[in-house]
Order: structure tokens, then C-alpha cells, then sequence
């Protein structure tokens, strides 16, 4: 093992794996990409009632690219208790995050692919959970979720990348492995 995180396979594939470089750097990554979703989210621009522009997904969605599945539940379990409106916020949040693990296990290469699936899924979600709970109008909502889609979509595509590479390059993951 050598200091190296053990890789959990289910027949042969990564699946509940991560790809860090111990197990020291799981609980780091974790708890930075926590801390930066928290601080990031409290920014946000109010389009419609409950629903507000953040660029704070992004931060969400990278790690569940190379952190173990166990890591997943950080976050969600962050804004269950801290968000203003827990019960879509959180579901949201957890379809999202499960998207871009699992996605991003199978896109491989195109695994940046991975994170705008789970930003598509996370807004689906909450525009569900919401209609629903008769928080807002279906025709009209829809709309402003799109929206806000396709900017948190931008921030990933901009971001996601240079985080990727950083990390990469000093050695703290490592997807061939």
C-alpha cells in the first residue's frame, strides 16, 4: 500500500474509489471544496422566489470526480442544515453530486461532461421539488432554472478545468490510477 489509498473496486472498476493520493488528502480535499461551497454560496443573485444564480454547484460537483462516494455526503449534509429552504436545497444538491460521481466514473475522458449533467440534474431536481411543494409556477420556473443551469454550466466549464490540472499537476489525484 505505501501510503497510497487502497482503491475499492466493484468488479474490477473504481466505482466507490477515489483517486487522491492517501487517505490524509481525502478528508483535506473534503473539507476545503466543503468550505468553499459554504463560503461561495452565500454570493447569489435572486432571479425568482427561491431561486438564486450561485456559482457555488461548481464547487460541489468537482470533488465527487476523485474523492471516494463516502466524501459525497459532505456537502448535503453542510446545507441540510444550513440552507434557508433544506428539503429541495439538499435533494438537489445529493442528485447533483451523485450525477457527476457516477457520470464521471463512466465518461472517463470526458469526465468534465460529468459536471454539467449534474448541474442539468441538480436544477431539474430542485425545479421538481419545488413545483411540487407549490413554491413556484411550473411554466414560469422552468425557465429561471435554465437559466440558472447554463450559468452555473459556464462557471464549471471555466473553472473545473484549472482546478482539474492544478491538482493534477501537483500530484494530489491522479484518474490513471
Amino acid at each position: 500500500m505505501n501510503g497510497l489509498s487502497r482503491e475499492r473496486n466493484w468488479f474490477g472498476w473504481p466505482l466507490v474509489g477515489g483517486y487522491t493520493k492517501s487517505k490524509t488528502m481525502e478528508k483535506v480535499l473534503s473539507i476545503v471544496f466543503t468550505a468553499t461551497y459554504h463560503i461561495t454560496r452565500q454570493f447569489k443573485i435572486l432571479v425568482f422566489p427561491t431561486v438564486f444564480i450561485r456559482i457555488c454547484g461548481t464547487f460541489a460537483y468537482i470533488p465527487a470526480m476523485f474523492l471516494p462516494w463516502r466524501y459525497t455526503w459532505t456537502v448535503p449534509l453542510v446545507v441540510a442544515f444550513t440552507s434557508e429552504e433544506p428539503i429541495g436545497s439538499t435533494l438537489a444538491l445529493t442528485a447533483g453530486i451523485q450525477v457527476a460521481y457516477f457520470s464521471s466514473r463512466f465518461l472517463k475522458r470526458y469526465r468534465i461532461l460529468s459536471l454539467l449533467f449534474a448541474t442539468f440534474a441538480a436544477n431539474l431536481t430542485a425545479y421538481g421539488v419545488r413545483v411540487s411543494m407549490g413554491l413556484i409556477p411550473a411554466d414560469v420556473g422552468f425557465t429561471f432554472y435554465m437559466l440558472k443551469t447554463t450559468i452555473t454550466a459556464v462557471a464549471i466549464l471555466i473553472l473545473a478545468p484549472i482546478i482539474l490540472k492544478l491538482l493534477e499537476s501537483k500530484d494530489i489525484i491522479n484518474f490513471k490510477r
